[in-house]
């Protein structure tokens, strides 16, 4: 199954990664399926299929487990568990469920059946249960001004205090935090983007100074500052729409870079030193062509971020 999903490119979107557990010690050791269910029922069972799915959602920290378990032949097969016998559950967030199978053909036939029924059970909740998208309306930086930044981050880094700094390709503007929500909803901003975008010209952003959430005394989140010709107006524009549609409130925009989100209070005094070194630094200036939408997934190794939709603003 694994192999399949990740035939497709762009499958790590979605697809976190697998367990081939095919002795009964990975099954026991790396998924947690109970050892005495395995020697009362067997590997080829219903009970240690549900483990398998539960353990895998667990370990790897997914949404949705699968885990199958079978006789895919040509040996092995007894008149209590035939080969083609094969369990295929599920685990999500609120139940586990499992289907029992006995596919015909030969070991390929097999093993290619139960992935193509593993991938529908996936399919058939995914349709009852649609899934929310974790997004943000963005302006996205132009490189130069993405190396300025990535310059006062490195002057920062001295203090050596306890700060998770955002890494250079996640570099953005954010005009309006969106959260997770439904599908439906993704495209009634996609619509709102357009209309807003065709009534601004394309701006000029300058970025200037650093500084921090709440204040200097209290950093929170570490940010280059600025202004652009109109932007406050669209992101006022977008607030309303983004309203009218049942997205939460939220509050203000204020045009700021983060360059990173303090964790601890260790070193904070000597951060707020360089920052004040660079409080009134001019980074640089550029044009924003468009409005971005961007998708959000947060990992453990930190958030990855895809563009879902475009917006160019207004020519002439």
């Amino acid at each position: 199954m694994g192999y399949r999903i990740t035939r497709i490119s762009g499958s790590s979107n979605y697809f976190l990664g697998g367990v081939i557990s095919y002795a009964n010690e990975v099954k026991r050791d790396v998924l947690g399926v109970n050892e005495d269910d395995l020697r009362k029922y067997g590997a080829v069972s219903e009970q240690v299929a549900r483990q398998m799915a539960e353990g895998a959602r667990r370990v790897i920290k997914a949404d949705l487990g699968v885990g199958i378990t079978g006789i895919a032949g040509p040996t092995g097969g007894t008149p209590e568990k035939p080969v083609g016998l094969v369990y295929i559950a599920l685990a999500t967030p609120e139940e586990t469920i499992c289907q029992r199978n006995i596919f015909p053909g030969d070991r390929e036939m097999v093993r290619w059946r139960s992935s193509q029924t593993a991938l529908d059970m996936v399919r058939r909740w995914l349709i009852k249960h649609p899934q929310k998208i974790r997004c943000f309306i963005a302006i996205l930086l132009s490189d130069e001004i993405k190396e300025k930044a990535v310059e006062i981050q490195s002057r920062l880094r001295k203090a050596n205090a306890d700060v998770k700094w955002v890494e250079r390709e996640n570099l953005h503007i954010t005009l309006r935090f969106l959260g997770e929500i439904e599908e439906a909803k993704v495209e009634k901003v996609k619509k709102l983007m357009e209309e807003v975008a065709g009534r601004f010209s394309p701006q000029k952003l300058v970025f200037k100074g650093v500084g921090a959430f709440p204040d200097l005394r209290r950093p929170r989140v570490v940010w280059i500052g600025g202004e652009g010709d109109s932007l406050s107006k669209i992101a006022e524009e977008l607030e309303r729409g983004i309203r009218e549609i049942g997205i939460p409130p939220e509050k203000p925009f204020s045009f700021h870079l983060t360059l990173g989100r303090v964790r601890s209070p260790r070193n904070l005094g000597q951060l707020t030193r360089l920052m004040g070194e660079v409080g009134d630094v001019h980074i640089g200036e550029m044009m924003a062509e468009k409005i971005t939408l961007m998708r959000s997934i947060l990992l453990p190794q930190g958030p990855q971020y895809s563009i879902l939709y475009e917006v160019e603003f207004r020519r002439g």
